[in-house]
């Protein structure tokens, strides 16, 4: 009977050298331990078994928390899941929060919202494999300074970086000071804004017994926000402006000479005007 060389044992050529081992194909992922069970392992695999959902409907607004809630295969409880958010225009997921996995399954997340436009979110648990949720979108608006747009039209006003109204100092003001006649400025929203947000008053140097109309309009329909506005205490304004495509600030003088305030004035816009 002919006897075999090289010998073979347990996946082991043995080489006639010294008696050494020579260690080939699946037997060296053996000895390294890279195999279980003298399988080769498999590649590791992505799986979009959460499901993950918004808590809420109200406006997302830059700067602000958006809050979810979702649940996990069994596998993944007691597990740390990972918000991503993807900016308006960019490419690239960035981690935003976290949230551990209930013994039920269950987890709890929220991530601030950014820019200007759409926000996509996904949850995300990266391991020995992957799972991760499929993309929500949330409409992103963000705050911007009327004075920070550009002035279409107007005159008699001018932006001051800081302005007192009684007790309240605004870091930004649109200020006309009048004696006689009616101020005006204007700028566009082009339908990207819904909200306009300001302080509105006569300034501390305003002389005593002072007094001023302060209005809004929008695409020419006037809105009064302050009949005979004197000295001291404002009053903080909000008017809806959905589907306006150009605002103006008014003001007239009824009384002595006055600065008229529009402190801090704001729209929320979901793209730049």
């Amino acid at each position: 009977m002919l006897r075999r060389w090289p010998p073979v044992v347990g996946g082991f050529v043995v080489s006639k050298l010294g008696r050494k081992l020579i260690v080939t194909g699946t037997a060296l992922l053996v000895a390294l331990g890279l195999v279980v069970g003298g399988s080769l392992p498999a590649n590791a695999a992505t799986y979009s078994t959460i499901k993950l959902s918004r808590v809420g409907s109200s406006p997302t607004v830059a700067g602000e928390f958006v809050s979810f809630s979702g649940t996990t295969p069994t596998v993944l409880r007691g597990k740390t899941i990972t918000l991503q958010r993807m900016d308006p225009g960019q490419t690239r997921w960035v981690s935003v929060g976290t949230g551990k996995v209930t013994q039920k399954g269950s987890f709890a997340l929220r991530g601030k919202a950014a820019g200007m436009g759409k926000n996509q979110w996904r949850a995300v648990y990266s391991g020995t494999n992957t799972y991760k949720s499929a993309t929500l979108s949330t409409k992103v608006s963000k705050w911007l300074y009327l004075d920070d747009l550009e002035e279409v039209d107007g005159y008699g006003f001018e932006s001051i970086e800081s302005v007192g109204v009684g007790a309240t100092t605004y870091t930004r003001g649109l200020v006309s000071y009048q004696s006689s006649g009616g101020y005006e400025t204007e700028y566009n929203l082009s339908y990207k804004c819904t909200s306009f947000v300001a302080g509105i008053g006569l300034n501390n140097t305003s002389r005593t017994g002072s007094k001023a109309k302060l209005s809004v309009s929008l695409d020419g329909v006037d809105t009064t926000l302050a009949k005979a506005q004197g000295i001291g205490a404002g009053k903080a304004v909000k008017l809806d402006v959905t589907g306006t495509f150009r605002l103006a600030l008014k003001t007239s003088p009824i009384v002595g000479t006055s600065g008229a305030v529009f402190g801090n004035a704001r729209v929320l816009c979901s793209g730049t005007p």
